[in-house]
């Protein structure tokens, strides 16, 4: 109790609210032992005890039950109903009174005996409650920032032009989610997610047995689903919808479900239909012309299949490019010379298997994408980047059909669309789901799954030397109590800057949660590492935080221990925070290296008054720092 007293909460401000001049006594004498550890103020009365803890800052309460003059209870609600503080309530054997004071906030009841020997439990309870109010905030602000997370996924998820799904993997095809983007059909996504096969019911008969067949493949190998069919709407409507879904593991790499969207590519089989049909109806010399034929702006007279095919170009929202069996552009709409940036000109009789214009490269190689539909006669589809002579950049999905005659393959239908937007938010869906919202830095899971990676690589290439580095702030919770949270993440953001500033750009830097902070130095032994902390620990000495007129100074404790083939993640992980607790042990503001492959020193003796394990509860330790370690390997 003394030590974790000094450790966690030293010094701690108590508020006794008690008409009981004895009972006052009393508990200053149990507290009498504990010295500076506990500063305990008293008040007589329930105004006087209001006063006290709205005008000054207490770290418990210790409130009378039921004294003469006012109830404790009363006094309990009133306060919370504006400050948020650990409370302990004092009186007799009242079971009723407990469970009040519970809901109404209270953290413990101590029951009062003759002796008035309760009071002697004080110190203890006070610490427990102490903790439990500072595992119910710290709960209460993890839940809030995921609220918000989640809030911010969603509203994402709900922005995009596709259908968004999550599956079951145990239940073929039941759904566990589906956004509200099912309306567009007449579904409702409670109507789906109520079905337990799913979309299949919906799927048109014709393309059932091969939708079933790709399913099969992709639960039974736990393979990407990639899959265009048709889904038969509410008011009888068929519309063709791309379904591309992968599987989604956790950090052990277990499948869990199975995650996908469902993109509306009706206008691109109608548009490639009709194309196909109109190609195939050309005359030859038209296609050995050469002549890229674009949308005129206005096209009077009859409407001849020649203008209906230019009205149906101009119509679409998508680019549509025409090729040959080279490779030859034979004809585009407007959209797609607005969307690549160029004119006719740049696409006259020009092979697109090379470039178009100056913007964008199509897969020069025999082997791309293009190339291949042009040969084998299949579909495929591939993106690249469009730079517009004003700077711009645009992402844009090529989708290629091929046309046939009875010779074989005579060209290709592309079909173009601009999918920036879509990019974007899959990229900033990616970033937030890897990286720390507050800092920027990788989080905690992305940085276990950056590190299992290295220590994979390692068990193969057992030559290469990595380390791995813990990293806790010291007097960080002085700053987050004297001058509150705000300043304590402002502090955490300046740090997080300042740390990666001092590192190489292979290196990992990951904030881990609270005020620690992970750090992967790949390529890199045991001692350069020393070299690389004792830096940082150099700048964290150094930094100077201002707030509020004002600064103060912060220094960082950081635990070090090279990665072997027989680690794993849990075990790395482990061994760095215990080598953290060291170098905090040994007075902080320091770096502390253990090396699992040699044979332990002696851990360091604890300062006069301190027992070995460190300040805080840790866990124990693994086998090879308590001396039940193994020889080394030759």
């Amino acid at each position: 109790m003394n030590d974790i007293a000094v450790t966690e909460y030293a010094p701690i401000r108590l508020l006794l609210v008690d008409v009981d001049p004895i009972d006052r006594l009393a508990c200053g004498r149990a507290l009498e032992p504990f010295g500076p550890q506990f500063q305990l103020v008293e008040a007589d009365t329930a105004e006087q005890g209001l006063a006290l803890a709205r005008r000054e800052t207490f770290d418990c309460l210790i409130v009378d039950h039921c004294p003469p003059a006012f109830h404790g209870l009363e006094f309990l609600a009133e306060l919370m109903e504006d400050r948020d503080m650990p409370v302990l309530l004092v009186g007799g054997n009242d079971p009723a009174a407990a469970m009040q004071a519970v809901r109404l906030g209270a953290l413990d009841y101590l029951v009062k005996d003759a002796a008035r020997e309760t009071w002697t439990w004080v110190p203890t309870r006070v610490v427990r409650a102490l903790r439990e109010h500072r595992a119910l905030r710290e709960r209460r602000e993890v839940l809030a920032r995921l609220r918000t997370v989640e809030a911010q996924y969603r509203h994402l998820v709900e922005q995009l032009p596709a259908i968004t799904y999550i599956a079951s993997l145990e239940q073929p095809g039941r759904l566990l989610y589906v956004s509200p983007q099912a309306a567009r059909l007449g579904y409702t996504p409670e109507a789906w997610l109520a079905d337990p096969q799913g979309l299949l019911p919906y799927v048109h008969p014709q393309d059932r047995d091969r939708l079933l067949e790709q399913v099969t493949q992709t639960y039974g190998h736990l393979t990407p689903l990639s899959c265009e069919y048709r889904l038969v709407k509410r008011d009888g409507q068929v519309l063709w919808v791309r379904d591309q879904a992968s599987v989604v593991r956790d950090e052990e790499g277990k499948a869990l479900f199975l995650q996908g969207t469902l993109l509306d590519i009706s206008e691109c089989k109608a548009l490639g239909r009709e194309l196909a049909r109109y190609r195939g109806q050309r005359e030859d010399g038209a296609v050995r012309g050469q002549q890229v034929h674009a949308v005129p702006a206005a096209d009077p007279g009859p409407v001849t299949g020649d203008t209906r095919y230019r009205q149906l170009l101009e119509a679409a929202g998508d680019g549509i490019l025409g090729v040959d069996a080279l490779g030859r552009c034979t004809f585009a709409n407007r959209a797609a010379l607005q969307l690549l940036g160029c004119g006719d000109e740049d696409l006259a009789g020009r092979r697109l298997l090379a470039r178009i214009g100056d913007t964008v490269e199509l897969r020069s190689d025999q082997d791309g994408p293009l190339a291949r539909t042009l040969r084998d006669g299949v579909q495929s589809r591939f993106t690249d980047t469009v730079r517009y002579p004003d700077g711009r950049v645009a992402v844009v999905e090529f989708s290629a059909y091929p046309t046939h005659t009875e010779d074989g393959v005579n060209g290709a239908v592309l079909v173009l669309r601009d999918i920036s937007e879509t990019s974007a938010l899959v990229e900033q869906l990616s970033y937030q789901a890897s990286h720390d919202p507050l800092t920027g830095l990788l989080n905690r899971a992305e940085f276990e799954r950056r590190l299992e990676r290295v220590l994979s690589a390692s068990r193969h290439h057992d030559a290469e030397q990595h380390t791995l580095c813990f990293l806790d702030l010291d007097r960080f919770k002085a700053v987050n109590d004297t001058l509150g949270h705000a300043a304590g993440d402002q502090l955490l953001q300046s740090l997080g800057l300042l740390f990666a500033s001092r590192l190489r750009q292979s290196d990992l830097l990951a904030r881990l949660g609270g005020d620690e902070f992970g750090l992967l130095l790949e390529h890199c032994p045991l001692e350069q590492a020393r070299l690389i902390a004792e830096q940082l620990c150099e700048a964290a000495r150094s930094f100077r935080f201002p707030w509020a007129g004002g600064d103060c100074s912060v220094g960082v404790s950081i635990g070090l221990v090279p990665l072997d083939r027989g680690s794993d993640v849990s075990t790395a992980l482990h061994a760095a925070d215990t080598a953290c607790y060291i170098a905090k042990k040994l007075g902080g503001d320091r770096a502390h290296a253990l090396d699992t492959r040699e044979r332990p020193q002696p851990l360091p003796e604890a300062p006069a008054g301190q027992p070995w394990p460190p300040f805080r509860d840790a866990p124990a330790p693994p086998r090879w720092l308590t001396g039940a370690w193994l020889p080394a390997k030759a």
